[in-house]
């Protein structure tokens, strides 16, 4: 395995994407029912992971930084090619109930 391999929980990014969302740690813990804490605790874990910052904080909330713009774009692309092979297993299922 290469050393550039990250191991990322799809948790962790869905805590990033929503704080992205909702601008604000806070607010994205608010949204999914969850400790602030647990945001903050995952989206420190998955900077940790990649070496960087993903997020410039101020007390407004938060702004991604250059590498959070990254990641931001692969969760989202991450997010669409999950629903849509999740909608394709649907489709199976009603295949075979047919």
């Amino acid at each position: 395995m290469p050393n550039s391999f990250v191991h990322v929980h799809l948790v962790a990014l869905r805590y990033f994407a929503e704080t992205v969302r909702t601008r604000s740690m806070r607010a994205a813990a608010e949204h999914m029912n969850v400790a602030p804490s647990a945001v903050n605790r995952q989206i420190l874990k998955l900077e940790d992971q990649l070496q960087c910052k993903l997020f410039h904080r101020n007390a407004d909330g938060v702004r991604l930084t250059a590498a959070g713009e990254v990641l931001y774009h692969y969760t989202l692309r991450l997010e669409h090619d999950l629903e849509r092979t999740i909608a394709t297993i649907d489709d199976l299922r009603g295949l075979r109930r047919g």
